[in-house]
């Protein structure tokens, strides 16, 4: 029987933490007609290549932030 285990990160404009204890900070992207925003493909690209797969996403909202939910194959 195939077994799953899960990540949970949650993003706050610079920051992010997830549900593992580990956190970072997003780097910083200006576009010119949208201003600064925070990138975060640099930490999916890392999660990917660690085997982790997005799964579903929360946009957050009401002060709760946006949440991202990864999972991969236990071994």
């Amino acid at each position: 029987m195939q077994k799953w285990e899960y990540l949970v990160v949650n993003l706050a404009h610079e920051h992010w933490g997830d549900s593992h204890g580990q956190q970072g900070t997003l780097s910083q992207r200006k576009l010119p007609s949208q201003g600064d925003w925070w990138d975060p493909s640099p930490l999916l690209s890392s999660l990917g290549e660690q085997g982790w797969e997005l799964v579903d996403t929360s946009p957050g909202g009401n002060n709760d932030r946006p949440r991202l939910y990864f999972k991969r194959s236990k071994a």
